[in-house]
């Protein structure tokens, strides 16, 4: 009896149970209508992960993107690759400004090579493409300052050297051929165009001279003022176009266009927001600065190729040739010229070029005006939160003095290292002037002097002593020429009086090998006349005033040494001032960058509400 009452009150609390829950149920009754909506609204708030992540979104894709770096070397490891690539986005995070300045000295780089390329016409056996769009180009980049000429082709178009074409045969014997000897005529029918992008293939590494161990980069700036028309010009046995390099390369224009397009995403949420007159937070606005100058590093990258791997190789016999392709890598900025601007880079031992290699050519190199340009335009960009609300009063004022200062310390520093370069300037003008005064040999004399006798002698059949005779002075009015560049446009490669000096040495020492000062003017002029000298040349040395001019130049070596000491006080001095503020003017910048970063983040504790308003731009695609 009391199973069946425990039985039945277990029967009516489960039946109660499962009542209750089909009351509660929300599951639709069989026949009944389904509630239905159309298009829904998302929600109209953004958090502050949202922000935060729209931004690291943002830097991040500009850093994995927007490096162009430079072929790696030969035995570079994936190590150092790794290492290489998240240095550069490292700086890339702190320095954007110099990202973008590199960017714009090494576009100019290449379109100034195109422009050489294309001036040398049949001396190359490549169709040039400089349209009118890169003739635009060249302009402006040249809106300031004349294109830098070097004293090669000064002193080619001086004496109107006009190289045989490349593609004819050669006239001048090799007398070791290269160890793969290449017809060019086989590629004569084939049309091989040199564009913009092989620029900056061959600046970035893309091409090499290699023979056993020995490796040497030929950048585009060397096959033009050292390479081409010569024996050891590689361009004729070459066929590499536009799409081969363009296969190599990591990233083609549309993934630059994605990357660009999401880059820019943030930058018109801003403008939306400052439109609609709607609070925008620090750290967005950091994150636009940083956009805007990665907008135009990629624009000035565009026909960079990206993350090539591995160079085009020439094999060849170093020994056969003069070949001074090294002289024309470019400068180190990091290793040499900013902590010791006066000094001079060997390039002889570089075997790839550095992703910091630039030219540093006129009174104030281009690196420099990029950079303070840039800077003014990033500090700029930071001065718009002054109108912002910030958590404390004290913060607002911070920001305030640290934008001001993010948009001038580089500039400060570029106009201290100006008056450093004046002041060396104007000492190698005095030595300039001191050079052509009575106590020296005048130049242009000298200059004109040697000019005349090898006109003189064009036309005529030399013999092989006499043709070695001429060729040396042909090589004494280069040096000559050398010369006077280095004195007249001494910060034209930077405080180039170490070289200058060289140069003027081994000028003085070409002459005492050839002038014994033991003999006399008459046993000197009868050992000339017989055992080297043309009859033409021989009947010019009869002049008295020659003898006189070609010994005075080497009795002013004590001169020479007393200009050099002085020149050497003077640029040491202002060496170190420059590398003093190059060092200040750096911990103080990355210390006012730190600041910035660290208000905007420390910002977010305290945000107007506004700030988490969303836009419509919420609806274009985007990864964050």
């Amino acid at each position: 009896m009391e199973l069946c009452k425990a039985l039945a009150l277990t029967v009516i609390v489960f039946v109660r149970l499962a009542g209750a829950e089909a009351q509660n149920s929300t599951a639709p009754v069989l026949g009944s209508s389904v509630m239905k909506n159309g298009w829904q609204n998302g929600p109209n708030q953004r958090g502050t992960i949202t922000i935060i992540w729209s931004c690291l979104s943002t830097i991040l894709a500009c850093n994995w993107t927007i490096l162009h770096l430079n072929v790696p070397g030969n035995k570079d490891s994936l190590l150092i690759r790794i290492r290489r690539k998240a240095k550069w986005m490292l700086i890339t995070i702190l320095f954007p400004e110099f990202i973008f300045s590199k960017a714009i000295c090494e576009l100019q780089m290449a379109v100034d090579d195109l422009y050489a390329m294309k001036q040398m016409g049949n001396t190359v056996c490549w169709e040039v493409e400089f349209g009118w769009k890169l003739k635009t180009l060249h302009a402006m980049l040249h809106l300031i300052r004349k294109p830098f000429m070097p004293e090669e082709t000064a002193y080619s178009e001086s004496l109107s050297i006009s190289p045989a074409s490349p593609c004819a045969p050669k006239v001048k014997t090799v007398t070791h051929p290269s160890a793969q000897a290449f017809d060019p005529r086989l590629l004569r029918g084939k049309r091989r165009t040199w564009t913009l992008t092989h620029s900056y293939f061959a600046n970035m590494g893309g091409f090499e001279r290699y023979k056993d161990l020995q490796i040497m980069p030929l950048t585009a700036n060397a096959l033009v003022h050292c390479c081409i028309g010569k024996d050891h010009d590689p361009l004729p046995a070459l066929s590499l176009q536009k799409e081969d390099i363009e296969d190599k390369s990591k990233a083609d224009g549309f993934v630059k266009a994605v990357a660009v397009a999401q880059i820019s995403w943030l930058i018109l949420s801003v403008i939306v927001r400052a439109h609609k007159r709607m609070p925008i937070s620090q750290v967005e606005i950091c994150t636009v600065a940083f956009a805007v100058l990665s907008v135009l590093t990629y624009l000035a990258n565009w026909s960079k190729p990206k993350d090539i791997g591995a160079p085009v190789r020439f094999r060849v016999a170093l020994d056969t040739y003069n070949c001074e392709a090294s002289k024309f890598t470019g400068t180190p900025i990091f290793h040499r010229r900013m902590l010791a601007p006066s000094e001079n880079f060997n390039p002889a031992g570089v075997s790839r070029i550095k992703n910091d290699f630039v030219r540093l050519e006129g009174y104030i190199p281009p690196m420099a005006i990029n950079m303070s340009i840039a800077t003014i335009i990033f500090g700029g960009l930071h001065c718009l939160a002054w109108y912002f609300q910030f958590p404390t009063d004290a913060e607002l004022g911070i920001w305030m003095g640290t934008a001001v200062a993010s948009a001038t310390i580089p500039t400060a520093a570029l106009m201290i290292n100006t008056v450093a370069a004046w002041s060396i300037d104007r000492s190698n003008s005095n030595c300039w002037k001191a050079f052509n005064g009575p106590e020296a040999v005048s130049s242009n004399e000298m200059r004109s002097y040697i000019k005349d006798t090898l006109r003189l002698t064009k036309n005529q059949e030399l013999s092989d002593s006499q043709q070695h005779v001429k060729d040396h002075w042909i090589d004494l009015i280069k040096d000559l020429d050398y010369l006077k560049s280095d004195l007249s446009n001494s910060i034209r490669s930077r405080f180039r009086d170490k070289v200058f000096f060289a140069t003027y040495k081994n000028f003085i020492s070409r002459w005492e090998h050839y002038i014994p000062l033991h003999l006399t003017s008459e046993s000197f002029e009868n050992s000339i006349k017989i055992k080297h000298v043309p009859r033409i040349m021989s009947a010019r040395l009869q002049d008295t005033e020659d003898l006189e001019l070609l010994f005075a130049l080497i009795n002013i070596k004590k001169f020479v040494h007393d200009q050099e000491h002085k020149l050497n006080k003077t640029t040491r001095l202002w060496q170190k001032v420059s590398t003093f503020c190059f060092i200040i003017a750096s911990i103080l910048y990355a210390a006012v960058r730190l600041t910035l970063l660290a208000l905007a983040f420390a910002a977010l504790r305290s945000m107007p509400e506004g700030v988490f308003t969303s836009t419509w731009t919420r609806y274009l695609p985007n990864i964050s």
